[in-house]
């Protein structure tokens, strides 16, 4: 999805299901995530109830965050999980990969911004990708936001409202 795109998405809000959305995303993965010799653990109960919701909008936030999570994680694992909470779905994408230095994690969801240009030469990227996940929750009227520390991993979180 080019920056272009972004402003000029148009959503088709319908009842979905966040399990369907994960295992798609998770599904897309996997040939990277075997690639990588990382592991993917799920922890999505069944059961939870349908959201309000772009179906392949969110399968690409999801997508885009698994890939991200591939992306930044050397060795080790990548867990997805989702639970119902009051309010509605709370979804997390964590890893085990390199982290994000805590004074950087506001700046993450910011358009082009990349931690450090070494890493877009490493790992590639145009600087877009939490962008525009931000974009796609907001979109949703939901929460996105980042849990780091260097050299341990990284959880994104995704609240969407039920």
């Amino acid at each position: 999805m080019s920056l272009a795109q972004v402003g000029a998405i148009e959503y088709v809000f319908k009842p979905v299901q966040i399990a369907e959305i994960i295992d798609d995303a998770i599904t897309d993965m996997i040939p990277l995530v075997n690639e990588k010799n990382l592991t993917i653990r799920k922890d999505v109960p069944d059961g939870l109830p349908d959201i309000k919701g772009d179906r392949d909008k969110l399968t690409d936030l999801f997508t885009h965050l698994i890939d991200n999570a591939v992306k930044f994680t050397p060795s080790g694992v990548i867990t997805v999980e989702a639970h119902e909470v009051e309010d509605g779905i709370h979804i997390k994408v964590s890893d085990t990969g390199i982290g994000v230095a805590r004074d950087v994690i506001p700046k993450l969801f910011q358009k082009f911004y990349q931690v450090d240009p070494s890493i877009r030469r490493k790992y590639g990227g145009t600087g877009l990708g939490l962008y525009i996940c931000k974009t796609i929750v907001d979109a949703h009227n939901g929460n996105i936001w980042v849990e780091s520390e260097e050299n341990v991993g990284t959880t994104v979180h995704v609240k969407l409202p039920g």
